[in-house]
């Protein structure tokens, strides 16, 4: 009789939890769908559908078994100790306990608790779990007797869940009637007098493509205009050309070679302040909303500091956390990439301007009237150059060949498997501008919103980027990373200060990216940390000459060539008009910057003073940025094959 009680148990329990899974992975499809609206093709959903049902389904078997067996060996125990029949009334418990909490959990996950990570909301799930089966555990004589019985036919059990996964369903669409959680505290009105701050950095972008930086085969008015009432820094480097990296030096105003991020996916380490920190300390409203795969927060700790990091580009980035991360790389992304295989795992890595800003626009409507920094990534100019149209066809409308700007295509120019002719490459750097022309539109977006929301006379606006990208130049294909010449370092720099009266409207002279903190701060008038290591520019920027730096360092680790194996450190000093680059184990190089800006003819044996000076210099600021190693995490096997995709790694 024991043996045949106990089937019944089991057939129950996993089927109930079959039941609950199929309906809690639905449940969590749509919610998805209905959130993020069209972040995906159709079929991409089909997929994520089927991963998430599928999945839900099996956890709710296995949970079903588990609690089978937990059953089974609670009634054993009770008969054996305490003489007492509990199999219906446990079984019972814990199978109401689980068809009523786990809904509620969900809701209270999903819109209530939507900052938990994934191990207390499992904790959560289990608290819940837990007072609903003692309750029922509890109210047991008051259960009707015909739901008690051990001979319960298929059509009541089957009408018990159908009631549960109604009242599951109910619970679930009245949670969506409540507020969304606020990510910020409410400011003061002394505080919404202060100076807002807008950071724009845009991924991979040269100086020399915009209109103001005198390219005119190029429509950028939006950025034109800004730099028209702003400062432009016409000789801005970056400190290296990548994009982690990049953003790590920008943010803390330290270089990587001190900071220890010198590539990307390497996490940004936890003791070194960042630029959000200390203005949150300062009353301000942080958020960030960055659109490509090297700034998501797991593979560059960029996050600390920011109230709100938006780094979702793909499916399962929108998931609240309920999913091990584990099962997303195994499943989901790993059955996408094949499945789409590389159109469909760019789209899991990067997305639109346009995606990026709409999240962007949420979050000021959601901080209302409070003093913000808001960083915004725009990542379009990085490979692949896809730009939607109109901007596909904007300045080489004419092309008649078959070479596109897709990774597919790219990567075979890479490899030498494809010889491209002039109107091949003219096109390609066409596309190239059209991404750039097609974040100038959508930076004029997030002005416009700026100038409606009445604040754009006390926001400072910064434009930026990480870096630059080699069009052909030396030799080098429509890539960045491996070298230290003007197309990879060199990159724009306007400040936009309402209210500020600069002198200098365009300053000719060697700034980097890790002056941009200093400079922010000095004109908040918040103290500098002693820890950066940048300088301010407001004074060049007032017209004052008391701007003591006069050079612009930068490094990389690179190639010395694009069919070369190995990679070695390379360092390059840069003044108004000289560069020195190191290449450790081959020729070092010397240009003349203002005669010669192509970087076309290596001076490095015709100027040996020169050489001797700038290597001078060169050792003495190696000397005084190297600190103690920072030990970085290994690449995994699905890091190196995003890097890869985006042409950073053989």
């Amino acid at each position: 009789m024991a043996s045949i009680i106990n089937k019944v148990i089991v057939k129950r329990g996993y089927l109930t939890g079959l039941l609950m899974g199929i309906l809690l992975g639905l449940i969590e499809s749509l919610r998805i769908n209905f959130s993020i609206e069209n972040v995906a093709p159709f079929r991409e959903w089909i997929l994520f559908y089927v991963i998430a049902i599928a999945f839900y389904g099996l956890l709710g078997t296995i949970s079903g078994m588990a609690i089978s067996g937990l059953i089974i060996g609670l009634s054993a125990l009770f008969k054996r100790f305490l003489r007492v029949e509990i199999y219906e009334k446990c079984q019972f418990a814990l199978l109401l306990g689980g068809l009523f909490g786990i809904p509620l959990f969900i809701c209270l996950r999903l819109y209530v608790f939507l900052a938990l990570d994934f191990w207390l909301s499992l904790f959560m799930f289990l608290g819940s779990f837990l007072i609903f089966s003692l309750t029922f555990f509890i109210a047991e004589p008051f259960i009707p007797n015909w739901v008690k019985r051990s001979e319960l036919r298929n059509g009541k059990i089957t009408a018990i869940v159908l009631m549960v996964l109604a009242l599951g369903f109910m619970i679930f669409f009245l949670a969506t009637l409540l507020p969304q959680r606020s990510l910020v505290p409410v400011a003061s009105q002394d505080q919404q007098k202060q100076m807002n701050v807008l950071l724009i950095t845009i991924d991979t972008l040269r100086a020399d493509h915009l209109g103001c930086y005198g390219y005119k085969e190029i429509k950028t008015p939006i950025l034109d205009g800004l730099a028209e009432r702003g400062t432009i820094f016409t000789q801005h480097i970056c400190q290296q050309p990548i994009t982690t990296a990049s953003h790590a030096s920008l943010l803390t105003s330290t270089y990587p070679v001190s900071n220890g991020v010198q590539s990307n996916n390497i996490p940004l380490d936890a003791t070194i302040i960042r630029l959000p920190e200390i203005l949150s300390q300062y009353g301000y409203a942080t958020g960030a909303f960055v659109s490509g795969y090297p700034l998501q927060a797991y593979a560059s700790a960029l996050d600390q500091g920011f109230q709100h990091y938006d780094d979702k580009f793909f499916i399962v980035d929108y998931l609240p956390g309920q999913l091990p991360k584990w099962f997303m790389q195994l499943t989901v992304m790993g059955i996408v990439e094949k499945y789409l295989q590389l159109r469909g795992f760019m789209i899991i890595i990067q997305r639109r301007g346009d995606q990026t800003n709409e999240a962007a626009l949420k979050w000021l409507d959601r901080i209302e009237k409070e003093k913000f920094f808001l960083w915004v990534h725009y990542y379009d100019p990085h490979t692949p150059y896809d730009p939607p149209a109109p901007f596909n066809t904007l300045y080489d409308p004419n092309y008649q060949g078959k070479i596109d700007g897709s990774m597919k295509t790219l990567s075979k120019i890479w490899d030498k498997k494809i010889t491209l002719s002039s109107d091949d490459i003219r096109h390609l750097i066409a596309l190239y501008d059209g991404e750039i022309s097609f974040v100038d539109q959508e930076i004029g977006v997030l002005i416009k919103k700026l100038e409606q929301m009445g604040i754009m006379d006390h926001t400072i606006i910064i434009v930026t980027a990480d870096h630059g990208e080699s069009l052909w130049e030396h030799d080098y294909h429509f890539k960045h990373g491996d070298f230290l010449y003007e197309g990879s370092i060199r990159i724009p720099l306007i400040i936009f200060t309402p209210g500020e009266t600069t002198v200098q409207k365009v300053i000719d002279f060697p700034t980097e990216n890790i002056d941009i903190v200093p400079t922010l701060l000095e004109i908040l008038m918040i103290p500098q940390p002693q820890s950066m290591q940048g300088e301010s520019l407001l004074g060049l920027m007032k017209g004052e000459k008391n701007h003591k730096k006069t050079i612009a360092f930068s490094q990389c680790i690179g190639k010395k060539r694009e069919s070369d194996r190995f990679e070695a450190h390379k360092y390059s000093i840069r003044t108004v008009g000289w560069k020195f680059i190191r290449n450790e184990g081959e020729e070092d190089e010397i240009y003349n910057i203002k005669q010669d800006p192509e970087e076309l003819y290596n001076l490095i044996t015709s100027q040996p003073q020169i050489k001797e000076a700038l290597k001078r210099v060169l050792d003495d600021n190696l000397s005084s940025l190297k600190r103690a190693e920072i030990h970085t995490t290994p690449r995994d096997a699905d890091t190196l094959r995003k890097l890869k995709s985006l042409g950073y790694i053989n």
